[in-house]
């Protein structure tokens, strides 16, 4: 990928619904923390499985219109995110003390989720 002519952009890197509020009928992202210049895959990860996905990308294109979707930083920023989730699931078991129930039903579940749906 460091060869790869990918487009860089200010990424927000943890795109997802708890970062959004709606105010007077816009979208705020919030919660600027990881932001980093990345190719644009890194935000666009997120919105790959949402049935409004090829929508946002037809409007992204309008105003980008050179871009393609490089299918491979896609993958890697995705396998990424799941190996950072892997990573937090298994420090909240070992540092956080959570009532054994709580952790059984939430954590375990998240992280047995996550190594399921890793593929090579």
């Amino acid at each position: 990928m460091q060869r790869s002519d990918l487009r860089m952009a200010l990424c927000h890197t943890d795109l997802h619904y708890w970062n959004l509020m709606e105010f007077q009928d816009e979208l705020i992202l919030i919660d600027w923390e990881g932001l980093k210049l990345a190719p644009v895959e890194a935000d666009l990860m997120f919105l790959i499985d949402k049935p409004y996905f090829h929508d946002f990308l037809t409007s992204y294109k309008e105003k980008h219109s050179n871009f393609e979707l490089n299918h491979d930083a896609l993958h890697f920023y995705q396998g990424r995110r799941k190996l950072e989730d892997i990573g937090e699931f298994i420090e909240q078991l070992i540092f956080e003390s959570l009532p054994e129930q709580e952790r059984m039903m939430n954590i375990v579940d998240y992280l047995k989720e996550e190594l399921r749906s890793i593929s090579i």
